[in-house]
């Protein structure tokens, strides 16, 4: 197999700055309707993980480093940072790599006249080489939200995908749907547990992984998969079904 990727444990952050390797996508509507996303709403996720990315390049380049922000990710070719203010949302969220001038805004904060409507926040974030895999969470209500999930090449400056990652009725009490834990390569591969809940007691959880471009491999799927039992080491993907431990060669 490969030499171990920098997404191994170390160089996988989250907010919290603790480790987590996991995570979710659904490549096309095909592909989120196999997943159990109704056809309306896959419809609309699509438009929203689609808006403001056609260009397969996310807003541009500020300075680096990012003066009064803290670093909410970081490996030994990228940092991540975000504005060292305590509330939601943090924006925006820069990428860095290292020697550079100029970084890679991986979150913009909206136009003023539209903070108030348009509130995004950074969920689950990890990096390898000069790639970012993160969760873009966004309320879209007074209690419903969606997320989507971005995988950057901050050294190219390209989006390498966009995805929708899950939602949320009723504040999770009706229907919650989201990325517990994310797994990148430096090549831009992802993997990622998926858990969703309706209602009080129906809960399960998908295993799923994609190569840098192309569609997502259902990996596994049920409801004794643990959320966030992930792991990535020298290039095998790890998890937890119940008593047994899968693997499964990342793409």
């Amino acid at each position: 197999m490969r030499a171990p990727d920098h997404a191994a444990c170390g160089v996988v952050v989250s907010m919290s700055n603790s480790c987590v390797q996991a995570g979710r996508w659904a490549g096309n509507l095909g592909a989120m309707r196999r997943a159990g996303v109704s056809g309306a709403f896959a419809i609309f996720a699509l438009g929203l993980a689609l808006s403001g990315g056609a260009s397969g390049r996310l807003p541009a380049q500020p300075p680096c480093p990012e003066g009064g922000r803290h670093v909410v990710a970081h490996g030994n070719d990228l940092s991540v940072y975000a504005p060292s203010r305590s509330g939601s949302p943090a924006v925006p969220v820069v990428a860095c790599l290292a020697g550079r001038q100029t970084g890679m805004t991986l979150i913009a904060a909206p136009p003023p006249h539209s903070r108030r409507l348009v509130r995004r926040s950074l969920g689950i974030i990890v990096v390898a080489g000069p790639i970012a895999a993160y969760v873009v969470n966004q309320l879209t209500g007074v209690d419903t939200s969606t997320s989507k999930l971005v995988v950057a090449d901050v050294a190219s400056g390209r989006i390498l995908r966009e995805a929708p990652a899950g939602h949320s009725v009723d504040g999770g009490i009706i229907f919650d749907e989201r990325l517990s834990s994310l797994a990148t390569t430096s090549r831009g591969s992802v993997a990622w547990i998926e858990q969703r809940r309706e209602g009080r007691n129906k809960r399960s959880a998908s295993v799923y992984s994609a190569p840098p471009t192309g569609h997502a491999t259902l990996l596994d799927e049920g409801p004794a998969i643990g959320p966030e039992s992930l792991t990535l080491s020298h290039g095998t993907l790890s998890w937890s079904d119940g008593a047994d431990r899968r693997t499964a060669t990342m793409p």
